[in-house]
């Protein structure tokens, strides 16, 4: 079981993206519904989730929290 390691958090990337590119679109998650039977704290889900996706990731309790940044990235200001 990986909480019994003393892990904070757990970071998941879904296997969607390269770089700015979008190789998969409109995959469902495959990567963070994984570990919740294997970890009991938080999960922090990103790659290429789009905002209905996340939702749904957070309401069924994958994962509590979805990361967006690839849109800022170009951009930091």
């Amino acid at each position: 079981m990986l909480h019994s390691d003393g892990l904070a958090y757990l970071p998941v990337i879904e296997p969607r993206i390269k770089g700015d590119d979008t190789l998969h679109e409109g995959h469902s998650p495959v990567v963070a519904t994984y570990p919740r039977p294997h970890f009991s704290g938080p999960i922090i889900a990103a790659g290429g989730l789009d905002g209905d996706t996340a939702q749904a990731l957070v309401a069924s309790g994958d994962a509590n929290l979805v990361a967006s940044g690839r849109h800022l990235s170009s951009n930091p200001d």
